[in-house]
């Protein structure tokens, strides 16, 4: 059985966050040979694909933003008023 990704995601959020998000989705590019360089100095043509990132996202009135990665099951919290980056490598940074 094939999970709907839209469906997974808006409903995660919604249990996690008890909020109805906007969803916006990104898609993944390939680049076959085309009409540009690339760093090679080759052609490429870049193409979407029906591959791609879906992010949830709704306001709060708090002030900081929390955020969850369903694929590692992990939430990460971080004030909006002082932004740093994190010291460490991983998907939160």
């Amino acid at each position: 059985m094939k999970i709907d990704l839209k469906t997974h995601v808006k409903s995660s959020f919604i249990n996690i966050y008890e909020s109805t998000p906007i969803l916006v989705f990104s898609p993944r590019c390939i680049n076959l040979i085309g009409e540009r360089t690339d760093f090679n100095g080759g052609y490429v043509f870049p193409a979407t694909i029906d591959k791609g990132i879906i992010c949830a996202v709704a306001r709060n009135e708090l002030k900081i933003c929390r955020i969850y990665a369903i694929d590692v099951d992990e939430n990460y919290e971080f004030g909006i008023e002082k932004l740093e980056p994190l010291p460490e490598v991983g998907w939160q940074n």
